[in-house]
């Protein structure tokens, strides 16, 4: 049981990371890679925005032409690696995702994660919240506090493992800082250190692309995970695929494996065994802001050996704002 909660946890990790990416290394569509804060591309995340009253702010203007409502023209080509310049100007029918925050916001979010693995059902609903708590130039210092969480499961003993595991979150914070891209520096906290072996910011903020966007424009992201043991890089691919009322909506879809056979000379129960999974996502961005009003993602997941029978497994991430 305990194997299976692990699994459990693990993959759900991932789905996380997929419906938030993280800062790290980047691909551009021409096949170089970029370093992040080196002129790289990146995308992928989910969060929502309300004031420090407990309501949604409206931020600071964005970098953006697009107005209300407005229709963008369609097609669009693939983003590459710009230069470390400043902020570029967004021209007709584009947009330029950037973060802007203010001193006092908080972002207030739920997440539910639905899973359906191995014969077990797992539903976990919890919240965390996004506060800015201090703005210097483009620099901002924002602090990530876990709230409670909620499970449910098809089995008693199963339920039990993971409210321990989601106990030990609660009341925990990590801060960080974060520039007007979304590259995340300085982690400090109880949880940093798992956040960074994880890809560095674990569904909380996400790297935007430097240059700026058309519908149809496209990106890759490519996130080395450290943290898990023969882990291969989670490649991602985004596209700008609407803009209206000030809310870019970006698609992704992406790939990844994992080894999780044990090291050369040890045992382990039910032997070797292998993880391969694809993903594809939906997220909202407020392009006023940055920040994110909803995303969702699936995460399809295939284990082979240690008894798992290659059957196909699903893990199902929504994030909305409060």
């Amino acid at each position: 049981m305990e194997r299976v909660v692990r699994l459990l946890a693990l993959v759900t990790l991932l789905s996380l990371l997929v419906v938030g990416c993280g800062k790290d290394t980047v691909s551009n569509p021409g096949g170089g890679t970029g370093v992040a804060g080196q002129g790289s591309t990146e995308g992928g995340d989910a969060g929502t925005q309300a004031d420090a009253g407990g309501t949604e702010g409206t931020g600071g203007t964005g970098s953006t032409s697009v107005a209300a409502g407005d229709e963008e023209p369609s097609g669009g080509t693939a983003v590459s690696s710009g230069g470390t310049g400043g902020t570029p100007k967004a021209g007709a029918g584009e947009v330029v995702l950037r973060y802007d925050l203010k001193k006092g916001q908080k972002y207030s979010y739920e997440l539910k994660t639905v899973m359906d693995m191995m014969g077990q059902s797992v539903t976990m609903v919890t919240d965390f919240v996004t506060s800015v708590v201090d703005v210097k130039g483009d620099k901002f210092t924002v602090e990530y506090k876990f709230g409670e969480a909620k499970v449910t499961a098809s089995d008693p003993q199963m339920k039990s493992l993971f409210e321990q595991q989601m106990a030990a979150m609660k009341g925990t914070t990590v801060t960080a800082e974060i520039d007007r891209r979304g590259q995340m520096t300085n982690l400090k906290g109880a949880r940093a250190q798992m956040l960074q072996g994880m890809g560095g910011a674990s569904g909380f903020g996400f790297v935007f692309p430097e240059k700026a966007l058309k519908v149809g424009d496209s990106w890759t992201h490519t996130m080395d995970l450290p943290g898990m043991a023969g882990s291969e890089p989670l490649k991602m691919n985004f596209k700008l695929t609407g803009v209206a009322r000030n809310v870019a909506t970006l698609a992704g879809s992406g790939t990844h494996t994992m080894d999780m056979s044990p090291p050369g000379g040890q045992q382990q129960q039910g032997g070797s065994m292998s993880m391969k999974s694809t993903v594809a996502t939906t997220t909202k961005v407020d392009v006023t802001t940055g920040m994110i009003t909803e995303s969702s993602g699936t995460f399809t997941t295939t284990m082979s050996g240690g008894g798992m029978g290659g059957q196909a497994q699903t893990v199902v991430v929504t994030m909305k704002r409060k």
